[in-house]
């Protein structure tokens, strides 16, 4: 059941682009 943790997985990109659209909206405004 061990995966490599080298190989990140789906859920994980997810988690870091909902993590990531969470902090732009913290902020107020997109990056740009």
């Amino acid at each position: 059941e061990s995966q490599p943790v080298e190989e990140p997985t789906p859920e994980d990109f997810w988690d870091a682009l909902i993590q990531s659209m969470a902090q732009q909206s913290q902020k107020g405004k997109a990056p740009q």
